[in-house]
Parts: C-alpha cells; structure tokens; sequence
C-alpha cells in the first residue's frame, strides 16, 4: 500500500524518486534518473472505468399505499439535494481512487450535531444546532476492522481515526457540564503540538499514515495551526447479545475519553463502507491489481534512466588541444569535455542505446496494460488500419474484465446512501429545508423532517450509461424520439436549447406513476368508492359516495386504455383470482373505465391519443347503441305509431332535416324468398314485419 501511494504521487515505489524533475546518481554524477509515471495513467484510467457508469438510485418503499411512494419519491429528490450539497459524489472518487491503490477505500458517514442551522436563541441558552450528515474518505491506514469477520457487511465493530481541532473539541465536550467532561476539555486544551500529533499507538508526525498524506513537514512544526490538531480514534460496536445497546467510543488517548455510550445509529448499521477492487480469496482483506504494476514502474524507471544517460553521454562535446597550448576561456564555453595531450587521439563513437531497451519498455507497457486489463483500443490508441468491429470488440472485453470493480462499487453506494437515509430517518427530527427537484427538473425549497421519510425503506442502485448523461446523448434520444412522433417539434428545439428532456415528459411519467399506484392499490383489493343505489337509478347511471376512505377514482379523461392494460394485470397470478376482493376490485374498476371510454367525445379520443383502433371501436359501439339510428335497436315495436301517428311501417327519425319537414318513412325491409321445395314463406328477419 504504501509503495503504492508513493509511486501514485510521482516519488517512484522507494519514495527517492520525483517525476517533476531530473536527478544524477553514481561516483561521479555519469547517470540522468528519470523517474516516470505509467503506473499512475493506468490507475487513473481503471478508476475512471468504475466510476464512468453513472449511478441512479431507486427509493424503495416501505409499503404500497400513495404516502409511502409519494415519501419515497421525496427521498429520491433529497438523496439529490445532499450529493450536490455534501459533495457526496466527490467522496465516493476518492474511495474508489484509494482503493485501487491501496486494496481498501473507505466512505465514512455520521451525524454531526453541531452541523447545520441554530435552533435556538443563543443569547439566553447554549446554542444547539439542527445537525446534519456529514461524510468522508480515508485511507485503510486509518481504520481497524475484525479480520475475522464472515463479511465485510456483517462487521460488528469498526474504528477509524481523525484529525480534530482540539479547541473545538474541548467546548464541545465541556458544554455537558459534568466534572468529568470539564477534566477532558482541560486535556484537550493543555496537549503539546506533539502530543496533538500523536496518540496512543504511535500515530505520530513521522508515521507512514502523514507519510501519505504528501506533507508530513506540515505536521511536525510546533507553531501554526497544526499545532492545534489531534487525534482522535472513533469506534462503533454494533448491538449483540454480549453488547446489547452497543458502543459508541471516542478517545484521544488512553485517559482522554472524549466520548463513551451507547450506539445511536441504526443497529445493523456501521455507517462505514469499504470499497475494494477484488478480496483475498478465503479472508475479507481487499486486493488491488494495482499492487502487480509496482515491480514493473520500477523496471521502466530503470530503462527510463538508461536511455536519458546514454542521450547524454552521446550529445557531450569533446575538445582537444594539443599539450603546452593555452587556450582562451572564450574558447572553451559551452564545452562539456576538455582535454589535451601530445597527440590528437583517435575518434572514438559515442554512448549508443541498445535496440533491446525500447522493445523492453513496449513490453512492460504491455504487460501494464494486461494486468489492469486494458489494451491500446481502451488507451485511446487504436492501432491504424484495425478494423472497427475488432475494436469495439476489445473495449467491450475491457469492460468485463471491470465488472466486478463496477460491482463493488454500486454495492457501496446502494448501502451508502440506505445509510444517509437512516441517518435523516433517526435524526432529522426538526423542521429543516432542502432545495428538491421535481419530475421536470425545476428546483423548489420544501420544509421537511424525519416523518415525511418514514414510509422509505433504502435504495436501490441502478446503472444508467453515462452517454444517456451527455448532451450529445440526450440529442440523439430525443431526434430518435421525434422520428417516431413522440414528441413534437417544439418539444425537439426545446431539448438542443436547454439541453433537458425531463420537462417533455413530465406528463408522460406523471401518468405512468398514477398507473402504478392504482395497480399496487387493485393488488390490495382496493377498488371503486361504494354506490349511491338510489341516486343511481334514478339518474340511469353510477353515483359514486366518498366513504373518508382510500379508493381508485377513474375521471373520464383518463388513458383508460393504458390503466385497463396495467389493472388486468393485477389478476394475472392464480392467487389473485382466488382473492375475491381484489376480482371483485380490478373488474368493477375495468367495466367503470369501459363505460368512461365510451363516453369520450371524438375529438377528445385524438387529443388524448387513443390508438387508432380503440378510436374505431368506441365509434362502432356507440353507432349500434345511440337511438335515433337505423338498426334493431332503433326499431319501435310492433305495430306502434310513429310521430306522425302512422302505423303502416316502422319509422325511423332522420336527425338534420329543418323544423317541419315532412316525416320520412324508412323503406321496408325485402320478404325473405319461398321454400323452392315446400313453398312455405320463411318469417322476416325483423320482428313485427310481415
């Protein structure tokens, strides 16, 4: 690990090397060091990979009744609120940039209750703040874990170290007020610089820890702010049988407790996270393909040097001059070699670079490459010549050979960000405010506290390709959706200038999320709020009541095509069918769409986008059912008169004619042929017609 970081930072895997300049080394100063940083291009790169896949999280809901989903859409909008404002995000690259250099990188989370606003009139009472999450990455070299654990995720303890100003630390400690806690403030305050540097276990200003923190000088002068810092050890015990409330336990030093009770986190929950490239099979150590580069930089450090010495040697300029002569300084500037004899010696080549150093370095970048599994397509240097599908080919195996990274890094941060929702769930118990955005991406302040989260259970991550994020991407999506009519033009000029498609379908998600919601409601046997018998028959059509209690509401402008589809649903698996309530439920809501649809006026089944067969339909039902027109259920019974008083033939009223015109008789129907056999007339077809 710590050859790791060394040569990550460019002091090559011994710590004496610099890339930021050129050094000499032998009796007489004959060889150029070089010190370069392969080994750094690849680490970058294999981050960039695990990360490159942008993460979209899910809120999970506790229930499937409309407040749990509306609380976890909330919680959605507000896991977005605390990356941007915590830099959550920020975090997460520097865990994984550790881990792939060294096995391990952790993201710590917690509660800080001297975050966040004051809520209370300072000038009378101590001050208290609301609180907030806070969130870090550290290196393994400040964390202790059980080794023997069955999983990294079933640790039950954990501990980690930080660097805390010791002035501050000491009010906080002292505002408890016991004698106790006044004892600790007044350690904390009297701590030397050393000792503010260094604790129990020999974390001093020149351990390996500070090593790697590029700056170990600034931690070793007495004066200045460092001299305020100290350490200080955290650990968290979760709750078990031999540890029933479990622990928390902060300390500077062995007679330095800063803090000790309790767990006050969720009790299946450390709230720390390690993300590792592999593990070591049979242990839960981390391991990092990284650690195998190391050796190799070292040997392209070495052909590095022996190139840079020998295009030295061989660009030196030799001067001679013969014995006794004198020449002047201006004759010599410039020169590099100078020397004289009786004799003019013999010319001599220069220093040559074997053809085998190049060839080997172009191995040891190949072998480089290897074993961070990227190759020069996935480099950015495609071969000239090579054919396209033969690179995409190589990249797609490039992004296998990360999976596993990738997964690691998705099962971090779906735990991550459970763990800030349990934090907020348990702690954000005053009115607060965070700047949430809606469905289209506009931005509102919205008061909130731990109860409007209730109803969420945790959060799911789900991979969205990060072309899909860029402009570039949202343009070809949004020209492939004008293509296909989806949206309209407007809605495409809109997208290139504000470079969002989240506003053109607002509407579209709005409706598929109530479609949802009434499936989940249909699924519990909630259907139809109950009938008004009386008021219905008398107005020939359903009369809804509100009971106070929770029902699915259809409105006539619904998509009922789209909601019938997604309620049958509900009755696919056989045990649903056997649950007479929610039969009952998802038929009587799909014959209340059916009579809805059918009552749809022309125009408003284009505007709504009813397929047109659907259209078709709902027309052809209405024409066989509406009075007034030619067919069997228009015909007047037998023998009855029409308007004019006429019965010698059924009649038929003819919508359109002005005010007066003379009644038109409907022509009667042709009599069915004899039996050629029998001769006996076969009866109409009408009833009432001879």
């Amino acid at each position: 690990m710590r050859r790791g970081f060394s040569t990550m930072y460019g002091r090559a895997p011994d710590g004496q090397g610099d890339t930021s300049r050129t050094g000499q080394s032998g009796e007489q100063g004959e060889y150029v060091d070089v010190t370069l940083n392969r080994y750094a291009t690849l680490v970058n790169q294999s981050v960039v990979r695990t990360t490159a896949e942008k993460p979209a999280f899910r809120a999970i809901a506790t229930n499937a009744d409309s407040a749990s989903l509306e609380q976890a859409s909330f919680g959605q909008g507000l896991l977005e609120y605390y990356s941007n404002t915590h830099s959550v995000a920020d975090r997460d690259w520097e865990m994984v940039e550790i881990g792939v250099i060294c096995s391990e990188g952790w993201e710590i989370y917690g509660w800080d209750a001297t975050a966040g606003k004051n809520i209370t009139d300072f000038t009378d009472e101590a001050a208290l703040n609301e609180g907030d999450v806070e969130v870090h990455a550290t290196t393994p070299f400040r964390v202790a874990y059980d080794p023997d654990a069955e999983s990294i995720d079933r640790l039950k303890w954990a501990a980690y170290k930080r660097r805390y100003n010791r002035f501050d630390l000491a009010m906080s400690v002292e505002a408890r007020g016991d004698a106790t806690s006044v004892a600790t403030a007044q350690k904390l305050r009297d701590m030397t610089a050393d000792d503010g540097l260094r604790d129990d276990f020999g974390a001093g200003a020149s351990d390996m820890d500070l090593d790697m923190d590029m700056g170990a000088g600034r931690y070793t002068t007495a004066a200045g702010a460092s001299a305020d810092l100290v350490w200080i050890w955290e650990l968290r015990h979760l709750p078990s049988p031999a540890l029933p409330n479990g622990r928390l336990l902060r300390f500077a030093s062995g007679d330095c407790v800063v803090y000790d009770g309790a767990y006050p986190y969720a009790a299946d929950d450390l709230h720390m996270y390690r993300f590792s490239p592999a593990t070591v099979v049979g242990s839960i150590a981390g391991h990092a393909p990284s650690f195998d580069l190391i050796g190799l930089q070292e040997l392209k450090d070495t052909v590095a040097t022996q190139a840079a010495t020998a295009a030295n040697a061989g660009g030196i300029t030799n001067l001679w001059s013969r014995t006794g002569d004198k020449p002047s300084l201006s004759q010599v500037v410039g020169s590099m070699n100078f020397f004289q004899s009786a004799n003019k010696p013999e010319k001599i080549d220069g220093v040559e670079l074997s053809p085998q150093i190049p060839a080997f370095d172009a191995m040891l970048d190949e072998n480089m490459q290897s074993r961070m599994g990227e190759s020069d397509v996935s480099m950015g240097d495609v071969p000239r010549g090579m054919p396209g599908n033969l690179a995409a080919l190589l990249e797609a195996k490039t992004v296998q050979y990360a999976s596993r990274s990738q997964a690691s890094y998705a099962h971090v941060l779906e735990r991550s960000r459970t763990g800030i929702l349990k934090l907020l769930q348990r702690f954000a118990n005053s009115e607060r405010v965070a700047v949430i955005g809606g469905i289209s991406g506009d931005y509102e302040h919205k008061s909130w506290s731990s109860k409007d989260l209730r109803g969420m259970d945790r959060f799911i991550v789900e991979s969205v390709s990060p072309i899909s994020q860029s402009y570039a991407g949202r343009v070809d999506s949004a020209r492939e959706l004008l293509e296909h009519g989806e949206i309209t033009a407007q809605q495409y000029l809109l997208m290139k200038e504000t470079g969002r498609l989240e506003p053109v379908f607002e509407g579209k998600l709005a409706t598929e999320m109530g479609i949802r919601k009434e499936r989940q409601m249909l699924a519990k046997g909630i259907g139809l709020s109950p009938v008004d018998a009386a008021e219905s028959f008398r107005k020939g059509l359903p009369v809804f009541v509100d009971d106070g209690k929770q029902h699915v509401r259809p409105l006539i402008y619904d998509k009922h095509w789209l909601h019938i589809l997604e309620d049958l649903s509900a009755l696919a698996a056989p045990e649903a069918r056997d649950d007479v309530t929610v039969t009952v439920a998802v038929l009587g809501v799909v014959e209340e769409r059916v009579r809805l649809m059918r009552l749809v006026d022309p125009v408003m089944l284009a505007v709504l986008g009813y397929p047109p067969e659907i259209q078709q339909a709902i027309t052809m039902s209405e024409m066989s059912e509406m009075p007034g027109r030619m067919g069997p259920s228009a015909a007047p019974a037998p023998g009855g008169p029409d308007e004019s008083g006429d019965t010698s033939a059924p009649r038929a009223g003819i919508q359109g004619l002005p005010s007066g015109a003379p009644s038109i008789s409907a022509p009667k129907p042709a009599k069915p042929p004899r039996d050629p056999i029998t001769g006996v007339q076969a009866p109409s077809p009408v009833e009432g017609i001879e």
